[in-house]
């Protein structure tokens, strides 16, 4: 599909966003989930194994751990070597200058002249390892040319790595020299040495700091390079278990490798616990249900450091499929929930969801095995996942009764999981202490870090929707996800304008990014009639709000001038132009400049002027004049004039015309070939033509008929345009054969304004000025 963009709309475009800032997919990880993996409490540095649809992005952190972006810090590498060093040097050396020195480009040397003076032993091995860095370089991307290295070299580094670790005299640099002397044997492809020689004088365990780790994986490696690969996957298994530092690396090695292999690697296990990291290691790899391997380690050890963030990642792979209605919307699942045209298949998302609901109940019953069998020590999380299971399934007095059942936590994600539990489980019959209660746990999901946060907030406001605005006797639904915002119970006093600002918690406001699955309050705010916005700010000004009314008030974040002006928009819309005329009253002049008005607002479109640029105008003004051209022709009273420019300013409120910012907040020149519905008078221009007729019918003299003539034909020109696009086609192919049957069919039905000024005003000397600015009237006239 081709699509067109001039740099006029591109502009336009831009400025918008950056005023109405809509929602735009800040996370790529994004998915529709209702459960914090954080809920789970694993070992460190184990936040990239969360599950996401990114299964096979390598750069992983960024998008679990939104909340630290921007905050530059110190890997934990760096901070485990550092404080190894420090404490190896009896503190002599500070942990800034160890940083500075161990991980700034050129700072190595002034490093090892200071250590030289506290550990000659020590000084040399920093030297030792400014040497290898500097003669095997690395190849940071497949597609660079590999640097060329001196083999003679490495190997004389290789040798002396091997001499200096049997000769060192602590434990510290023996470890540091075991190392080097793994890494640099890898390179030179000697791992059947490398392995003999690893054998032989090993660091004592109690010695034994995170480079032993870092040893072991590179062995690991070793054994896969020398065809090895069930022990090695064994071996990474350990490697994954327990270094956070080498984590990454041991699950890089095994991800290409089939089930098999980790079948095979457990006949290397020496233990249980091993075993079960076998497991572990298994049970976070993409493309697969890991249920079952969870299931085995907690046979193997029900308490083992990763089982909670192995039912944690199967919990939210799940919500993927349980949630498929809402997933499917977000671009990153396009292929999984479209057909071959690229459009939603509701046949698959049926499907899926059935998927997820069956899966579910295999859930809710190692959940159970777990709670039941109390071999576990931390119970809570298992209350908690299997109070949400529950939830998704509607069994609302199982989950209520395992929430009630939890502790406060230490850990704040698991409290708030359970305030989000509470607040969903609660009977939203309306009364003002249920209001209360609701309130009180609604705000604890104002802030939002992370598209989870984002989910969240949107749900409680939707649930909030829905209580505020159900009937009595409404069955209760937990997935009524509701967007009108003019509905009315009849009930209870202004729960339909509750029930908006409800939505209003959720939603993004102007000065905040959104995700894929947020809503704007323009998406709200603009769809509500002139009559419904007056209720919102009546409510929101009201002195009369008790509590939660005033907290509901707070947290919809709607400024009182930009409630003003879409006031004034819905006004205009609706062609209530005197009250709309006192409405921007209201408005500030710098407001009306923050939202675009000096930059975009004209009080005549170029249309009228040949294309040529009209100066900029004061909206109240034309405001004021249309409702006074208005307010004569109700009463029948407007002379032909006053109808050609009620028309011309009707026009310019238009699609077509300069003055829309009256009525929308963004405009680009794909609207017309991408907007759902054009089939309204802000596109086709129906009621100014009408003033056009209107006028023409009274007899004006010439020139004035003339320009009459020329602004109906401006309209029916707009008109052939939506109906152009209004039957565009989707296939590329079939584009060329529409274009020419609408030309050659459709165009000349709407050509009668052109006629009649050809025909009636030649004489005029605006029509010899439109013959001659007007390429298409010039040639329909030859």
């Amino acid at each position: 599909m081709r699509k067109f963009i001039s740099k006029t709309s591109v502009k336009i475009l831009v400025v918008f966003v950056i005023l109405a800032c809509g929602p735009m997919p800040l996370d790529l990880g994004e998915f529709f989930s209702l459960f914090y993996p954080e809920n789970a409490t694993s070992p460190t540095e184990t936040n990239p194994y969360f599950y996401t649809p990114l299964v096979l992005n390598e750069n992983t952190e960024a998008y679990y751990t939104a909340a630290e972006e921007g905050k530059s810090k110190e890997s934990l590498e760096q901070k485990l070597n550092v404080e190894a060093w420090q404490g190896y040097l009896k503190n002599k050396v500070g942990a800034k200058e160890l940083q500075m020195g161990l991980y700034e480009s050129g700072m190595l040397s002034g490093l090892v002249k200071k250590v030289k003076y506290i550990d000659a032993e020590a000084a040399s091995y920093l030297q030792f390892c400014a040497e290898v860095d500097g003669n095997s370089p690395v190849q940071r991307y497949y597609w660079e040319e590999p640097v060329p290295v001196d083999s003679s070299k490495l190997v004389a580094l290789y040798n002396q790595a091997l001499s200096e670790k049997s000769q060192a005299s602590s434990a510290f640099l023996k470890e540091r020299y075991e190392f080097q002397f793994i890494k640099l044997g890898a390179i030179l492809g000697l791992n059947k040495e490398v392995l003999d020689a690893s054998k032989k004088g090993a660091v004592s365990v109690k010695d034994q700091t995170f480079i032993s780790e870092w040893s072991e994986s590179r062995l690991a490696g070793i054994k896969m390079a020398m065809g090895d690969t069930a022990e090695a996957v064994c071996q990474f298994a350990q490697v994954f278990a327990k270094s956070p530092t080498r984590r990454y690396q041991a699950d890089l090695s095994v991800r290409r490798l089939s089930t098999k292999w980790f079948e095979e690697s457990l006949v290397f296990a020496k233990s249980d616990d091993e075993k079960a990291n076998v497991y572990a290691l298994w049970a976070i790899q993409p493309f697969q249900d890991g249920l079952h391997l969870g299931e085995k380690i907690y046979a193997l050890n029900p308490n083992h450091p990763m089982l909670e963030l192995v039912f944690a990642r199967e919990i939210n792979k799940n919500e993927k499929t349980f949630f498929a209605e809402r997933n499917a919307r977000i671009y990153i699942f396009d292929t999984k929930y479209t057909d071959d045209e690229g459009k939603i298949d509701e046949i698959k998302i049926d499907k899926a969801q059935k998927e997820g609901e069956q899966y579910i109940v295999q859930l809710q019953g190692f959940a159970n095995t777990v709670l039941s069998e109390e071999k576990n020590k931390s119970l809570d999380f298992w209350r908690l996942s299997l109070a949400y299971l529950y939830y998704l399934k509607g069994d609302i007095e199982k989950g209520s009764a395992l929430v009630a059942q939890m502790k406060v936590s230490e850990n704040p994600f698991i409290n708030k999981q359970a305030t989000f539990l509470e607040f969903e489980f609660l009977d939203k019959v309306y009364t003002p202490e249920t209001e209360s209660i609701l309130m009180d746990k609604a705000v604890a999901f104002a802030e939002v870090k992370t598209f989870r946060d984002n989910n969240f907030r949107q749900k409680i406001s939707e649930s909030l929707y829905t209580f505020y605005t159900k009937p009595k006797t409404q069955k209760r639904s937990t997935w009524g996800w509701l967007t009108s915002c003019s509905s009315q119970d009849e009930h209870f006093e202004n729960q339909d304008v509750k029930g908006f600002l409800a939505l209003q918690m959720g939603a993004t406001t102007g000065g905040d990014y959104g995700y894929e699955l947020s809503k704007t309050q323009n998406f709200y705010v603009d769809t509500c009639s002139s009559g419904f916005l007056k209720k919102v700010i009546a409510f929101v000004h009201s002195s009369k709000l008790n509590p939660a009314e005033k907290k509901l008030v707070n947290y919809a974040h709607l400024e009182p001038e930009y409630l003003e002006l879409a006031l004034v928009r819905a006004l205009v819309s609706e062609g209530d132009y005197a009250d709309a005329s006192a409405q921007i009253s209201k408005v500030s002049d710098a407001y009306l400049v923050l939202n675009g008005f000096t930059d975009y607002f004209y009080s005549d479109a170029k249309d009228f002027n040949f294309n040529k640029k009209t100066k900029g105008a004061d909206p109240k003004y034309f405001l004021r004049n249309l409702a006074d051209i208005n307010a004569k022709i109700k009463a029948n009273k407007a002379t032909a004039d006053e109808l050609y420019a009620f028309g011309k300013m009707q026009y310019n409120l238009g699609y077509f015309g300069n003055g829309w910012l009256l009525q929308k907040r963004e405009k680009s020149e794909l609207d017309l070939r991408y907007t759902e519905d054009i089939s309204g008078n802000y596109y086709s221009n129906k009621e100014a033509i009408a003033s056009f007729e209107k006028a023409l019918s009274m007899n004006p003299e010439k020139e004035l008929a003339a320009k009459i003539c020329y602004a109906g034909a401006l309209c029916e020109r707009n008109q052939y345009l939506v109906k152009f696009y209004e039957g565009y086609p989707e296939d590329y192919e079939k584009e060329e054969a529409y274009i020419a049957k609408m030309k050659a069919q459709e165009l000349p039905k709407f050509r009668s304004y052109f006629t009649k000024l050809w025909q009636n005003y030649q004489d005029t000397q605006y029509q010899k000025q439109v013959l001659k600015e007007c390429q298409t009237y010039a040639q329909i006239t030859r």
